[in-house]
């Protein structure tokens, strides 16, 4: 997932669109992405932080997003806003899924921009 805005993105390596923790800490994560509509209403879409020394597969912290709109309805948003105990060497990827195969999706760029940001609490 490529972001548009980064802040505080010390390790972080955006040819990859991955986090590498510099040091072993605590680390707060901040992450919003907007999609497009979905194809059906109903629906629910989930925003995911991996951590690739846990699992490639099973998120470390998950928002999951009813979505009560359809094809003609608003993008939207989903957040997550998370601490993460950290090793050295841990890399982070954010990850994203929706409930329906057709519609919806990221939004290209725009004025409603993905955004990343992490930082060391201690």
């Amino acid at each position: 997932m490529t972001f548009l805005i980064e802040q505080y993105d010390d390790g972080n390596n955006s040819a990859t669109n991955s986090f590498t923790a510099p040091s072993a800490g605590l680390y707060h994560f901040e992450v919003r992405v907007v999609w497009r509509s979905l194809s059906a209403t109903d629906q629910v879409v989930s925003l995911g932080l991996f951590n690739s020394s846990f699992s490639a597969t099973v998120p470390v912290n998950e928002v999951i997003v009813p979505v009560t709109v359809g094809v003609s309805g608003p993008n939207f948003t989903a957040t997550l806003s998370t601490n993460l105990k950290l090793n050295a060497g841990d890399v982070i990827t954010v990850g994203g899924k929706q409930s329906t195969s057709t519609g919806g999706g990221l939004t290209a760029a725009s004025t409603q921009t993905h955004y990343f940001s992490d930082s060391k609490v201690y």
